[in-house]
């Protein structure tokens, strides 16, 4: 059965039930009160997620790497720049009403996530405190 990808997903648009997998968690720096999430749907395209506050414990409780998941009841906020990993023009918003329903680990969801970017962008983001996560060059 299909599902709606994460392609479509614009700030303060409608938010379908998504099926995804959880690639990779953190706290960013000078963040202390947020966590994310990168995530990858079907079509291997990810989104970043973002929790905050008090929610993040919850959040944080009902997400495991590698697992995947049907998420519904989130927000589809703007992206902040400080912040974001990829180049998606919307981030997620979880949070204490966000509905998440594990589902069967399925071959459909990708275990890993790339981005293409150009020279002239790579070494732009090496100049960046946070660095590089990994780059393959080709």
């Amino acid at each position: 059965m299909e599902h709606p990808g994460v392609a479509e997903l614009r700030p303060s648009k409608s938010a379908p039930a998504i099926h995804v997998r959880v690639l990779r968690s953190w706290v960013p720096d000078y963040r202390d009160n947020e966590l994310h999430f990168l995530l990858v749907d079907q079509e291997g395209l990810g989104i970043q997620v973002v929790t905050k506050d008090n929610d993040c414990t919850n959040v944080r409780s009902r997400l495991q790497i590698q697992g995947c998941y049907e998420i519904k009841c989130y927000a589809c906020v703007k992206v902040d720049d400080f912040t974001a990993v990829i180049t998606h023009p919307a981030m997620i918003r979880l949070g204490t009403a966000s509905v998440i329903t594990p589902i069967a680990d399925t071959e459909e969801l990708p275990t890993q996530y790339f981005e293409f970017a150009s020279r002239r962008k790579m070494e732009l983001e090496a100049q960046k405190e946070k660095g590089i996560v990994g780059m393959i060059i080709i």
